[in-house]
């Protein structure tokens, strides 16, 4: 009979730990633009957390490019931009947010009958 096994790291298993709500410094390690079911395209921005009992585990945030949702992505790039307000028809590009160390607010919600971690707010590192 074929073998059939998975091998699980230690961030495997963390991800089903949710985390202590509170502020984690962190670094974006990846960005991945993705379709969102009603067509536009979500950034899906990930982060690893640094320096902190954290340490080692991700978890990603999703910002949408349509008008009324993009907003929610204003506090990322103002912490990404150590905290300085953002110009008015200035362009943002998320990409070159990728290695950008900030910290993120992490907090528990229930979905699907589980406790997940969620990505609230940014600020920059202090």
């Amino acid at each position: 009979m074929e073998g059939f096994e998975f091998q699980f790291s230690q961030g495997d298993l963390d991800r089903t730990k949710p985390m202590v709500p509170g502020w984690y410094p962190a670094k974006v390690s990846k960005i991945e633009k993705k379709p969102a079911k009603d067509g536009s395209m979500n950034a899906n921005v990930h982060f690893a957390f640094t320096g902190s009992d954290a340490t080692g585990r991700t978890r990603f945030k999703s910002f949408n490019e349509k008008d009324n949702a993009k907003v929610f992505a204003i506090p990322f790039f103002k912490a990404c931009n150590n905290g300085k307000d953002l110009a008015p028809g200035q362009s943002y590009n998320i990409f070159a947010t990728e290695g950008k160390e900030l910290e993120v607010y992490v907090k528990n919600r229930e979905y699907e009958g589980r406790i997940i971690d969620e990505i609230t707010d940014f600020r920059p590192l202090s």
